[in-house]
């Protein structure tokens, strides 16, 4: 028994490893979320959104939100969804369990080694990607800009029509949810 658990710890040390280190992220994200840790710039979105919210008409390209329509548009979709205020979704941590997953699927392309890709994961997630847990604009800025790089990485092995059309949409999609894409 004993050498049946050294040997299994002994051949799968990194896959534990960097199923530890995903799972210090998410508690690291939970962290985030349940202490109401935010960019004060969203506040003022999720206001707009919240005093239009039951408007019959939203004004998508005017006011506060009028560089993020897809932006404003998933935020009042997933409201009417849920059922739940935008105020409300403003900490729930949306969008980061996919940028966790696509940091690692990016970086284990590179890599070829989990624990490679878990490292490197946890320093991007922990250096510039932790606070857009949420639902910030440039949280999705970033979590599109990482695929566009992994397709057009893709595009330079194989010139094949297909990656060339998902780059370009994935590059149009940064502009309607990122005002920083410009």
């Amino acid at each position: 028994m004993v050498n049946t658990v050294k040997y299994y710890l002994k051949n799968n040390i990194e896959n534990i490893f960097s199923i530890l280190l995903i799972l210090i992220l998410c508690v690291y994200m939970t962290f985030l979320s349940l202490n109401s840790y935010i960019d004060p710039y969203l506040n003022d979105h999720i206001a707009f959104l919240t005093l239009n919210v039951n408007n019959s008409y939203f004004p998508f390209f005017d006011g506060a939100l009028s560089n993020l329509p897809a932006f404003s548009s998933i935020i009042l979709t997933s409201s009417k969804i849920l059922g739940i205020s935008p105020s409300s979704i403003e900490f729930m941590p949306f969008l980061g369990p996919i940028f966790i997953l696509v940091i690692y699927a990016f970086c284990n392309m590179i890599f070829k080694r989990p624990i490679y890709s878990a490292c490197l994961t946890y320093i991007m997630y922990m250096g510039f990607a932790g606070p857009y847990y949420s639902i910030w604009p440039h949280g999705f800025g970033f979590m599109l800009f990482i695929p566009f790089i992994f397709l057009f990485y893709r595009l330079m092995d194989q010139k094949r029509w297909e990656y060339i059309l998902l780059a370009f949409l994935v590059f149009i999609a940064l502009h309607f949810y990122s005002y920083t894409a410009e």
